[in-house]
């Protein structure tokens, strides 16, 4: 199980500064989550171009780091997207667009239908080989399926350099006017389990070794999708033999941090219910952006969802122990510069000035590298999260949920561990008695309580977490 993973390097001509890379391996980074974007790469039919793509999975390569490509976007040549002359659509959606268009804006300005990017391919319906759906040895894909033969080129092209195929980026999202026609799948569900079907049976055929991930959903736009495309796919004769048409379940959850464990669990146990236990669950987008960066301030007051530079820097650490406490596989944080986004989401600003949030994402992948269990426990107003078996030993993440200090009482491991010491979220080291039955750490309060519903009552982030590490004897 990994802990450094991040969604981290963006989207241009691939020509990536070497600085970006060096901050990423100074944080462990080790996977990067890019969009190919079909409307740019196959501008018209039958002619593709990837020069971007190229350059970025040959420096990833370079630097170490896998890539989670995401495949997204209908060209204008297929879609199937009818327009009146006049309309005013919504521009294409792009990973890292944040915030919706302000409805207090020109109205003769706003959109006033979704981008024609967003809806299903033409002749996503047609067969996927050239005599039907079904895959086998000396078949050939039906290159008038435009969406199976893009996603087959693709794949062919980046084979043994890309091995994790997202299909589509949040498919539960679908623009309306509410979302002033933001949004990135105007689809059905089953139009969306069409596309992920296709895709899977298509990349597969390409290399047998890749991973499909559905696309990561945004769940609050549509808490229903999940289920629903469930239980489409269940009902596809082809789903058993291939596996549900999906190797992974992906999701983007933001700033409050205890959702990583309650609804990677949520996840869990709906994927159990439908026969699928055991499917590897990610989190490829989280974080919470700042409000307070003098640096990089759009906002002077706390808004719902947004966080200090100091309760972003506590959130990492607490999203991170609890989606690992829940049984994520792999936890993406959204991004690691701010770029073109108008919320200060970054690890590091655009001037490569790092945020508290960097070094305490450094902390985590120091810590929490690797470990063979992960166990939450629950005390009163304290959450810990234990590891076991980390490089460092035994690791206890623990914060305060409560708006009061606490003065907690941790038993150790005496007389087992050689050494103690607590860790604080700047990277900080406290030597503690290692001898003693039990240690003393100073919980501080929780301050967040900016959650969409402005109850004052509910912190969405808990107070300053910090590791106390007992190096234990070895084998």
């Amino acid at each position: 199980m990994s802990s450094a993973e991040i969604a981290s390097l963006p989207e241009n001509n691939g020509n990536i500064p070497p600085y970006r890379y060096d901050r990423a391996a100074q944080a462990r980074v080790a996977l990067n989550r890019v969009p190919f974007y079909w409307s740019r790469i196959e501008t018209s039919n039958g002619y593709s171009d990837y020069r971007w793509q190229d350059a970025t999975v040959a420096q990833d390569a370079a630097r170490g780091l896998q890539i989670n490509a995401i495949l997204m976007n209908t060209p204008a040549w297929g879609t199937t997207a009818s327009v009146a002359t006049g309309t005013q659509v919504a521009p294409p959606p792009r990973l890292g667009q944040k915030q919706l268009p302000s409805r207090a804006a020109d109205p003769a300005a706003l959109p006033t239908a979704a981008s024609p990017e967003t809806y299903p391919p033409r002749n996503l319906y047609a067969p996927i080989f050239t005599d039907g759906d079904m895959p086998g040895p000396g078949k050939q894909i039906n290159r008038q399926n435009y969406w199976a033969r893009f996603v087959f080129d693709t794949v062919v092209k980046y084979r043994g350099n890309v091995r994790y195929w997202e299909i589509w980026n949040e498919p539960d999202f679908r623009p309306t006017d509410q979302s002033g026609w933001f949004g990135f799948w105007s689809g059905t569900v089953a139009d969306y389990v069409r596309l992920l079907k296709v895709g899977y049976i298509a990349a597969k055929f390409a290399d047998p070794q890749t991973t499909v991930l559905m696309g990561g959903m945004a769940y609050y736009a549509g808490p229903t999708f999940f289920p629903q495309a469930l239980n489409l796919i269940k009902s596809d004769s082809m789903a058993t033999a291939n596996n549900h048409f999906f190797d992974i379940t992906a999701w983007h959850w933001y700033s409050r941090s205890s959702q990583m464990y309650v609804e990677v669990m949520s996840t869990r146990n709906t994927l159990a219910s439908n026969g699928l236990g055991g499917k590897p669950i990610w989190v490829n987008e989280s974080g919470v952006p700042a409000w307070n960066d003098p640096f990089y301030a759009t906002r002077n007051s706390p808004y719902p969802g947004s966080a200090t530079l100091d309760e972003q820097a506590s959130y990492v650490i607490q999203a991170f122990a609890y989606g690992f406490a829940a049984g994520l596989d792999r936890i993406f944080i959204f991004q690691q510069y701010d770029d073109g986004n108008a919320e200060a989401y970054g690890l590091l600003r655009n001037n490569n000035s790092p945020r508290p949030v960097y070094t305490a994402y450094q902390v985590v992948s120091q810590y929490l590298q690797s470990f063979s269990s992960a166990q939450l426990i629950r005390d009163g107003s304290v959450d810990r999260v234990v590891f076991s078996n980390t490089p460092s030993g035994k690791v206890t993440v623990l914060w305060n949920n409560s708006p009061s200090d606490v003065s907690y009482t941790l038993r150790s491991s005496a007389p087992l561990a050689r050494r103690a010491y607590r860790v604080d979220k700047a990277g900080n080291i406290t030597t503690l008695n290692a001898a003693a039955p039990s240690y003393v750490i100073a919980l501080p309060r929780a301050t967040n309580n900016n959650n969409h519903q402005y109850n004052p009552n509910d912190y969405i982030i808990g107070g300053s977490p910090f590791f106390v590490v007992e190096e234990m004897p070895g084998p």
